[in-house]
C-alpha cells in the first residue's frame, strides 16, 4: 500500500528519511528488514546502499525510481512555499475575493478559476487575532481550500511566525505544522498576517487540565521532537531573524548578558515589588543569584556549538491543537511566534510549568516526557544524546522559565519553576 505525501512534502525530508531507513536495515532493524523486503525487486537478500535506500522511499511513495520522486516532490515545494507580501492586511475585511483570488494564484495554489465568496464564519479560534474564513470558488476553479485561518501579529512576533511558515515550515515534511497559503509583512508598522489551513474541524484546543492527559502531551512532544530532530545542530538555527529579546533568544554572550542584566535590574524588583509583594524572600535571591550566573552556562553550552535546534520559548497549551481522533491525527502546533535557537528541551519544560498540575503530578509528567522526547529524537535521526544531557539541558531550561515569568508577573508560575528548580537538582548545574 502506497505511503500517502503530506500536504508540504520535503527532498531533504525524504533524503533523511533514506538515510535513516539504510543505518536501521544495516542494524537489523525488523520493520526497515520488511520495508525493504517489500519493496526491493531483490527483497531481504539485497547489499542495501543508499541508493537503495532512496529507491524503496519512492516506491512506497507510488514512484518508479527515485528521480521522478525526486523531482514530484520538489515541484510541490516550490508551489508550497508563499510569496511574502511586502504589505499587511490590518483586518479580515481586506480579505476580498479579489485580493485572495491574486494570492491563492500566485503561490501556485489556484492555477486557474477564481474566488467568488469570502465569509468570516468564526471568531471561536485559538487566540485573539484569529479569524476562521469561509471560502467560495468559481465552478472552473480545482480542488483548493474551503476554509483557512488568518492570524494576524505585530510587532517583532510578526516577522519571526512569517519567517517560520514561508523559510522553515516548508523545508520539513511533517503534518504537525498547518500548510501557509499566504504571508504578508508590513516591514514599516511591523504588522503581518499568514494564512494556514483550517484544522479546527478535526482538532481542538486546549480549555481543561483532563485535554492535556498523559497520551495527549506525549503525542505533542513526539511531534516537537519531530520538528526540532530536523534542525538539530543546524546552522539555520543561528540566524538572526529567528530570535526574539529573551535569555533563551540572544545571540551573542553580549546580547544574553546584557538580557540577563535588564532582567535584573527592572523585572526582578517590579514583579517581587509588586504581583509577588508577598513572596517567600527567599525566591528573590535565588532568582537573582541563579539569573546573574545563567549567561556564563549556556555562553559555555553555545560555544560547543552542539545539543542546539529550534526552540519554541512560548510553547504553552494554546499554541497547539489537539486532535479529535489520536488514531487518525497528530497535534497541530499552530503559533510560532516564539521560535528561536537555543535547547530544545526548553519547550518540553514551559507547557507543563504553565499548566494547572500539582507539584507531584507536574514532576512525574516531566520525567516521563523527558524520557519520551529523548527516544523520539533519537527515532528521528538524532544521536548520541542521553537522558543525562537532556537533564542538564532541562535545568539551564528551568532557570530561562524565570524570564517570561517575572516579565509577565506570573507568581503561580514562577513558584512552579522555583518547584522544579529545587526539585531536579539546578542548583548544581547553574548555582542559586
Amino acid at each position: 500500500m502506497s505511503r500517502q505525501l503530506p500536504a508540504r512534502p520535503n527532498i531533504e525530508y525524504h533524503k533523511n528519511a533514506a538515510k535513516a531507513l539504510l543505518k536501521a536495515r544495516r542494524k537489523g532493524d525488523i520493520v526497515a528488514n520488511e520495508r525493504v523486503s517489500g519493496a526491493h525487486p531483490r527483497g531481504a537478500s539485497v547489499d542495501v546502499t543508499l541508493r537503495d535506500a532512496q529507491w524503496v522511499i519512492a516506491r512506497e511513495h507510488g514512484f518508479a525510481t527515485w528521480a521522478e520522486f525526486r523531482e514530484h516532490v520538489v515541484g510541490c515545494e516550490r508551489r508550497a512555499v508563499p510569496d511574502v507580501a511586502s504589505d499587511a492586511i490590518s483586518s479580515v475585511l481586506d480579505i476580498t475575493p479579489e485580493w485572495l483570488t491574486r494570492r491563492l494564484q500566485g503561490n501556485g495554489y489556484l492555477p486557474r478559476g477564481r474566488v467568488s465568496a469570502v465569509e468570516v464564519v468564526s471568531r471561536d479560534t485559538p487566540r485573539s487575532g484569529v479569524d476562521r474564513i469561509a471560502i467560495a470558488y468559481t465552478s472552473d476553479a480545482p480542488t483548493a481550500p474551503a476554509r483557512l485561518l488568518l492570524k494576524r501579529t505585530g510587532g517583532g512576533d510578526g516577522a519571526t511566525e512569517v519567517g517560520f511558515y514561508t523559510d522553515i515550515a516548508p523545508r520539513m515534511g511533517v503534518a504537525s505544522t498547518p500548510v501557509c497559503y499566504d504571508a504578508g509583512i508590513d516591514h514599516e508598522t511591523r504588522q503581518a498576517y499568514v494564512l494556514v489551513a483550517d484544522h479546527l474541524d478535526t482538532h481542538f484546543l486546549y480549555r481543561a487540565p483532563e485535554h492535556l492527559a498523559a497520551p495527549a502531551l506525549e503525542s505533542v512532544v513526539e511531534e516537537l521532537a519531530r520538528i526540532q530532530a530536523f534542525w538539530w545542530d543546524n546552522e539555520r538555527i543561528h540566524q538572526n531573524h529567528y530570535r526574539n529579546p529573551m535569555m533563551m533568544e540572544a545571540d551573542t554572550p553580549q546580547a544574553l548578558h546584557r538580557c540577563c542584566a535588564r532582567l535584573l535590574d527592572r523585572a526582578v524588583p517590579r514583579f517581587f515589588d509588586g504581583p509577588a509583594v508577598g513572596a517567600p524572600p527567599e525566591w528573590r535571591g535565588l532568582c537573582e543569584s541563579a539569573i546573574a550566573a545563567w549567561p556564563a552556562h549556556m555562553n559555555e553550552r553555545r560555544a560547543e556549538g552542539a545539543r542546539l535546534t529550534f526552540t519554541h520559548t512560548n510553547f504553552h497549551p494554546h499554541t497547539f491543537l489537539l486532535p479529535r481522533d489520536a488514531e487518525r491525527d497528530v497535534p497541530v502546533i499552530f503559533h510560532w511566534n516564539g521560535l528561536a535557537g537555543g535547547l530544545g528541551v526548553f519547550s518540553v519544560a514551559h507547557p507543563v510549568l504553565t499548566s494547572s498540575m500539582d507539584r507531584e503530578a507536574r514532576h512525574a509528567r516531566t520525567e516521563s516526557l523527558l524520557h519520551g522526547y529523548v527516544a523520539a529524537l533519537r527515532d528521528n535521526g538524532v544521536d548520541g544524546y542521553s537522558q543525562e544531557m537532556c537533564l542538564q539541558d532541562l535545568r539551564l531550561s528551568i532557570v530561562a522559565n524565570f524570564d517570561p515569568f517575572l516579565q509577565h508577573e506570573q507568581p503561580d508560575f514562577l513558584r512552579a519553576a522555583i518547584e522544579d528548580y529545587h526539585h531536579w537538582g539546578c542548583a548544581a548545574e547553574v548555582g542559586g
